[in-house]
């Protein structure tokens, strides 16, 4: 459109699968001591867009422009899988979306012994340690009290932006790129913790960011406070600046002098900035599988600068 300067995709989308590989519980629960192999029963429909853009113009003879987004968004749930009978509806996995998170829910932080002592708790719990709602009315904090939620670790979102341009011999190109609509479970583990998890750890009545002391002197945990529940989950969407660069090309009258066909002397960024959830401890890009205690080497903010001859 608009004589090429402007182009647009659009792919919407919808899918049903069935026959996915999957163990059977139902008919062979896992207390049984028995593995059977898998078999193709599961079914999940999933769903969603995906959108680009692109826009090019040349203003004149020395200035030049282009910018270009992408969008996806992409769903899924679970139409059937094998769940044995007395599973709570609470607990299903059928209707929620593969890999959704089973966590138990908490309300806040006991600060008083009062608290502990007129609440079910697990075994250990004292001021400072994570609240667990008892789900089915039992008086007891164990498995049953899991839930399962709509979110997981896979971003139902992603999205990304670039722009730049020319003027007379400069160039610069700008690129933010993100995600939204998923969840990262992040919790201490060992004795090896950020600092974070230290600092504004629960001391007094009234604080209510992190549970109390997380470790003794051996790698025990100190409580109940690393079960999983959604106290550790945060928002996993994120918007970064991943790179920019400025150049700039030699004119013709010094390459000619050069004896050189080009050169461009140029200078970029990389992970100048993000803006999320995670603060300065964790990164919300972290590998799979590194993201639940934060001990991993994070994403470096990068500065480069070179030259570029052609001979």
């Amino acid at each position: 459109m608009l004589n090429n300067a402007l182009s647009v995709s659009l792919d919407i989308w919808q899918a049903a699968r069935k026959d996915i590989l999957g163990p059977p519980t139902a008919v062979v629960p896992d207390y049984t001591g028995i593995t059977l192999p898998d078999e193709n029963y599961g079914k999940v429909n999933s769903h969603g867009l995906d959108f680009d853009a692109h826009y090019n113009k040349s203003v004149n003879q020395d200035f030049s422009y282009f910018i270009s987004g992408n969008f996806t968004y992409a769903t899924n749930k679970i139409k059937y899988i094998a769940e044995s009978a007395n599973v709570p509806d609470y607990q299903k996995s059928t209707g929620y979306p593969m890999d959704s998170w089973f966590v138990y829910e908490s309300d806040g932080l006991y600060q008083t012994q009062q608290e502990v002592d007129n609440s079910p708790h697990p075994e250990g719990s004292g001021p400072g340690d994570i609240k667990y709602i008892d789900q089915n009315g039992d008086g007891e904090i164990n498995d049953l009290d899991k839930i399962r939620l709509t979110k997981s670790n896979t971003p139902q979102i992603l999205y990304g932006l670039t722009f730049g341009g020319n003027y007379k011999n400069f160039d610069f190109s700008v690129f933010f790129q993100g995600q939204a609509a998923a969840q990262a479970l992040l919790r201490p583990s060992g004795l090896n913790m950020a600092e974070e998890f230290f600092v504004d750890r629960w001391q007094k009545q009234g604080d209510n960011k992190y549970p109390r002391t997380f470790n003794g002197p051996t790698s025990r945990t100190f409580g109940p406070n690393t079960l999983p529940s959604d106290f550790w989950l945060r928002n996993d969407g994120f918007l970064r600046l991943k790179n920019v660069e400025i150049g700039y090309n030699f004119p013709k009258t010094l390459l000619d002098r050069l004896k050189l066909q080009r050169a461009r002397f140029y200078i970029n960024g990389n992970n100048l900035l993000s803006i999320d959830d995670f603060g300065p401890s964790f990164d919300p890009e972290a590998p799979s599988g590194t993201s639940t205690d934060g001990r991993y080497y994070p994403q470096q903010r990068v500065i480069n600068f070179g030259l570029n001859l052609t001979f």
